[in-house]
């Protein structure tokens, strides 16, 4: 998994990326705990874009769905059909 566009040190992009695996994988309160000590980790100049992730996931973990299952069973995962449906019409 690849982090684009992010503007954090090299040396913290794994954790953000481990991070991410847990959000992948539905474990909301794994991820939220790393991000917290990811947060207090890393230099002051980079924590406002993490805590606003935080937030928006505290907000939204009971939303947040296992995405590797969902694959797996065939399901769908993105909203890449809902968003194509939506521009079909709006043309």
């Amino acid at each position: 998994m690849k982090i684009q566009n992010i503007s954090l040190p090299e040396k913290y992009k794994d954790k953000l990326i481990k991070i991410k695996w847990h959000l992948w994988h539905g474990n909301a309160d794994k991820a939220l705990s790393k991000l917290s000590n990811l947060i207090e980790e890393i230099p002051p100049k980079y924590r406002d874009q993490l805590k606003k992730l935080k937030t928006y996931l505290n907000n939204n973990s009971d939303k947040i769905v296992n995405y590797q299952k969902r694959q797996e069973q065939g399901l769908v995962f993105t909203s890449n059909l809902a968003e194509s449906t939506v521009e079909s019409l709006i043309n």
